[in-house]
Order: structure tokens, then sequence, then C-alpha cells
């Protein structure tokens, strides 16, 4: 029990805005694996554009092996252009600067993952002032994820686009210069403790 608990918690962390962004890969975003998962702030994805299109394609990436290459366009992100007015390069790669939301029903106020997961937390808080039971809000809280997953998509708030020319071995370098960061973090958290006394 004290697993699940552990997991529910892990799962209903409040994120932090992203304020730089981030290169992240047209599937991080569309394939994430739950609408509260989806990255949180601004982020700059690198895809191809087509001509009277406002989704960005997914591109191969050279470098990585066979078995996890995936052809070109298998997944799309949709763009949102309401809040950009420069010029879209077309029919080419584009690197695109924008923040990350969600698009559900018409009636929602939820625009990104940290709504979806403030509102699980209230069910939550809730259900603890109601005195209900686990089970009973295990499921309340299953019930509401199940919505969420059927009824919110992620889309990018565009707020930058640039042609780029050699954009595979862009994404390439993102991704080994992620792997290093990831590799490097708790080094790095570790000096930032040391330095701010935590």
């Amino acid at each position: 029990m004290e697993t699940s608990d552990h997991q529910e918690q892990t799962v209903l962390e409040i994120p932090s805005f992203c304020e730089h962004y981030e290169p992240l890969l047209v599937e991080e975003v569309t394939l994430a694996s739950h609408p509260t998962s989806v990255h949180y702030g601004k982020c700059a994805i690198i895809g191809y554009l087509r001509e009277r299109s406002n989704c960005l394609e997914s591109l191969m990436v050279p470098g990585l092996s066979q078995e996890l290459q995936i052809p070109d366009s298998s997944w799309s992100l949709q763009l949102c252009f309401d809040n950009y007015f420069g010029q879209v390069p077309r029919n080419c790669c584009v690197r695109i600067y924008g923040s990350v939301q969600l698009r559900g029903p018409s009636d929602s106020s939820f625009n990104s993952s940290k709504d979806l997961i403030c509102y699980l937390l209230d069910l939550q808080d809730d259900a603890k002032r109601q005195n209900m039971n686990v089970a009973d809000t295990a499921n309340r809280i299953q019930e509401a994820k199940q919505s969420m997953a059927n009824n919110y998509i992620p889309i990018l708030d565009v707020q930058g686009c640039e042609r780029v020319e050699q954009a595979r071995e862009l994404i390439g370098c993102n991704l080994r210069l992620k792997r290093i960061n990831k590799r490097l973090a708790p080094w790095i958290q570790l000096i930032e403790r040391e330095i701010y006394n935590f």
C-alpha cells in the first residue's frame, strides 16, 4: 500500500513552469503517458511544417540505432498561431518556440498539466474532508484521470518560428546534451545545495 501511495504522490506533484525554451522532440509532447505528464512551460521543438498545415511533424534522428528509428511524420504536434504574428516558413524544417498547453472541452478552464494536477489534488483533499474511504477516493481520482486522458490533447502555443537547415543533426545534438545533463544533474544539485547551504 505504501508503494502505491508513494506513486500517487509522485504522479500528483505540482510542476514548476519551465522558463527557458527546453529542446524537446515532437514525440516527447505527443506521446506523453497522460495529460498530467505533458511538459509544463516553454520549449523549442524541431520538425517539418507543411504548406497550409498547423501541425509540426516529427523527423528521424541520425545516430539512433535502427530499431529506435521512426519514419518522418510518424507523429505530429498541433500548433496554435493565435498569439504569433511573425513569418512562418513552410515546406521546410523549422524550430518552433512556444509554450505547451492542453486543449480540452470548450467549457473547461484547464489548459496545462499543472491545472489538471491541481484539480486532482483538490479532488483528493475533498475526499479527505468527506471522510471517503481509500477505495472510493482511488476510484474517484482514476475516473477523473481517465476523463482527462480522453478529453485533453497537447498543443504548442507558438511564440517564435525559424527555418533550420540541419534539423536532424541539431536534434541529435540536443539529445546528446540532454543525456549529459541527466547524468550531471545529481552533481549539479549537490553543488547548488553546498553553495546555497541547503
